[in-house]
């Protein structure tokens, strides 16, 4: 049966996970009698990222925004919600860190002008990040006042409408590494409230994240610092 749900994934080189995330969300989906459709906006990936997605995309409903050249996360994620047409949008990352079956947990509960966001319980991270995570945090909050357990939590579920209104209605980009934290307080901005749910949380198997590597540490804090108080000046708050 098809479904009004789609799923929008970020891909850049993601050759050792995403057939696996993709035929995990899609059996979990036909199990309750769901066909759900797939946004992939892929950002100039130079692996076989691309041919594995047109090889499922055989026997799966996927529409592939590909590029040619590498952007960046935010650019990715825009690209993908923008071009989200169903009722309701759900986001993920590619990375197979997240149990589709709480997705399904976070449609239930989701109601107009509200977000369901998932919070990792428990997160499966290094202690480093999770400390950078949680100094940003606290700069985030006495900024914004927005109480959130895990406000960089990329699993996320909310009606068309609203994603669009918040998408549109403001632009994005003042928090490089940021997209989440930004697009939250842009929620907050339009009296749109986040409800988190706990989700699983599992380890990376392949790849990793070099955004946190110590090198890079001072000049990533000093943007995105920097970009938290950007933000706080375009906003209302």
């Amino acid at each position: 049966m098809k479904s009004n749900i789609c799923l929008v994934l970020p891909v850049y080189n993601e050759e050792n996970t995403i057939a696996d995330t993709l035929i995990a969300f899609n059996e979990s989906f036909k199990d309750i009698g769901l066909e759900i459709e797939f946004i992939i906006s892929e950002d100039g990936s130079s692996d076989n990222s691309v041919k594995i997605i047109k090889t499922l995309s055989k026997s799966m409903n996927i529409t592939l925004l590909s590029s040619e050249k590498k952007g960046n996360y935010n650019s990715a994620v825009l690209k993908g919600l923008s071009n989200a047409k169903k009722e309701i949008i759900a986001f993920v990352d590619s990375d197979g860190q997240y149990d589709p079956k709480d997705l399904i947990k976070m449609i239930s509960l989701l109601e107009k002008n509200k977000f369901i966001a998932g919070y990792r319980n428990p997160r499966v991270d290094t202690k480093f990040r999770k400390f950078i995570s949680l100094s940003f945090k606290t700069i985030y909050y006495s900024l914004f006042k927005i109480k959130l357990i895990d406000p960089s939590c990329s699993y996320f579920v909310g009606y068309k409408d609203n994603v669009h209104e918040i998408i549109t209605k403001y632009k994005f980009g003042h928090l490089p590494e940021g997209f989440w934290w930004e697009f939250y307080a842009c929620c907050k901005d339009s009296s749109i409230e986040i409800i988190e749910h706990p989700v699983q949380h599992f380890k990376r198997n392949f790849g990793n994240t070099v955004v946190f590597k110590f090198k890079y540490l001072p000049k990533i804090g000093y943007v995105n610092i920097k970009g938290l108080f950007k933000l706080k000046k375009y906003l209302s708050i």
